[in-house]
């Protein structure tokens, strides 16, 4: 399959080099781009400087390419050990970093998705924060199949992205997603993609389509013919600053998760965790979706430094920005990016769940939530005038809506509409 796909790259040398834009200097990836032009005349040339680095087989998906783009939005992240691309596997996707820059990303390429099978339509997977294509669609560490297998096993083209940084910026991962869409849409042959976006990843699906992106320079190709929301934060989130008790673990335990605290006690010296909190730069993506909700769900008061993880200041064990502090840094993203709407032409769809056990623990339980994200901001359509469907499921928590059979079937029917 890795060899079916590389020949469909291949015949772009007999394309027309104008129809490659800038990418047409580059070997590997012109090759890529370039597909699209023998059976799709009516393909947009590319408009993203991109490049093939490395092609590597990586089973179920036909490929794996790791890809380059140049673009002005891109800014450079902060990595640290607990957000770096620690699955050796990931890592290898990268050419063995573990820290890649913004500019890279890989694209995981469906089976039957180049454009000599000429398919009907095409998929694109798009995962949430702290984690990968694999982990979220083909082995999910949580109860449930794979997304990708469910959705190949029902006739469809699939793709993924995997982002460089798992908490990256919104803004950049709008830009590698934009550089993804072109790349599965010229290897296709096709004009556009469905999307089927999990948490995070429906933010910066929604950061794109909306234009707000146009902020960094990123203009919106019109490429996603329907989007699928599930779990998705469009109302913000809290959770960090809500749930001061979730930051031992991030703190002590050093979890893939952010810490709301800047300063700890530990055995009696206050330590600095500046560098590993949400307000360090290596969680900069879920920075930027912090949202105010304790004026509709009241805070629980028995957790530890409730009030002073909340709103800021010193706490018996811990010292905190406070989430006012952690919107201003995020440059008030929320608030921005609730001015722009998707366009109405593009069908939504919502899932929310309702079960806030995870992992055997309950999790948000202040408010109506799939354990992480509220209902009422899985649901809030204000950005969406094209929504056709919200669809709650109460026996599913967030996880449980990329990798449930109720949800999958739900995707599926969706997409066939």
């Amino acid at each position: 399959d890795t060899a079916d796909t590389s020949d469909t790259s291949d015949t772009s040398d007999t394309s027309d080099p104008s129809d490659t834009a800038d990418t047409s200097d580059t070997s590997d990836t012109s090759d890529t781009s370039d597909a699209s032009d023998t059976s799709d005349t009516s393909a947009p040339t590319p408009v993203f400087d991109t490049e093939l680095v490395a092609e590597s087989s990586c089973a179920p998906f036909a490929a794996c390419l790791l890809l380059s783009v140049e673009h002005p939005g891109l800014v450079a992240e902060k990595f640290v050990e607990k957000t770096a691309q620690s699955d050796p596997k990931i890592a290898s996707l990268f050419d063995g970093q573990t820290k890649p820059g913004p500019d890279r990303f890989v694209l995981h390429v469906g089976t039957g998705c180049g454009n000599d099978g000429q398919p009907s339509g095409a998929v694109m997977l798009v995962h949430g924060a702290g984690s990968n294509a694999v982990q979220s669609f083909v082995e999910p560490s949580f109860l449930g199949t794979g997304l990708y297998k469910t959705l190949t096993d029902a006739g469809h083209c699939v793709f993924a992205v995997t982002f460089p940084h798992p908490f990256g910026n919104n803004f950049n991962q709008a830009i590698e997603l934009a550089a993804a869409l072109e790349q599965a849409r010229l290897l296709s042959g096709l004009a556009g993609l469905d999307v089927v976006a999990h948490s995070k990843g429906g933010m910066v699906a929604v950061t794109l389509a909306s234009g707000f992106g146009e902020e960094v320079g990123l203009e919106f190709q019109g490429d996603i013919d329907r989007l699928l929301l599930l779990g998705a934060p469009l109302g913000g989130m809290d959770f960090s600053f809500r749930h001061p008790a979730f930051n031992f673990p991030a703190e002590y335990l050093q979890l893939s998760m952010p810490s709301s605290w800047d300063k700890v006690l530990e055995w009696g010296v206050w330590k600095d965790t500046y560098a590993d909190s949400i307000y360090g730069g290596a969680f900069d993506g879920l920075l930027q979706l912090q949202a105010a909700w304790d004026e509709v769900y009241a805070l629980s008061m028995i957790e530890q430094d409730w009030y002073t993880t909340y709103y800021g200041g010193q706490g018996f064990v811990s010292h905190s920005l406070g989430i006012a502090a952690a919107i201003d840094l995020g440059g008030n993203f929320m608030a921005n990016l609730k001015t722009h709407d998707v366009p109405a032409a593009i069908p939504v769809y919502l899932a929310s769940g309702g079960n806030p056990i995870v992992n055997g623990a309950t999790w948000e339980a202040t408010g109506p939530s799939d354990g992480l994200v509220f209902r009422k901001s899985a649901e809030d359509a204000s950005m969406l005038p094209g929504l056709v469907e919200t669809k709650h499921f109460p026996l599913l928590n967030h996880w449980d809506l990329v990798s449930a059979g109720t949800a999958q079937e739900w995707v599926v029917e969706r997409i066939a509409e």
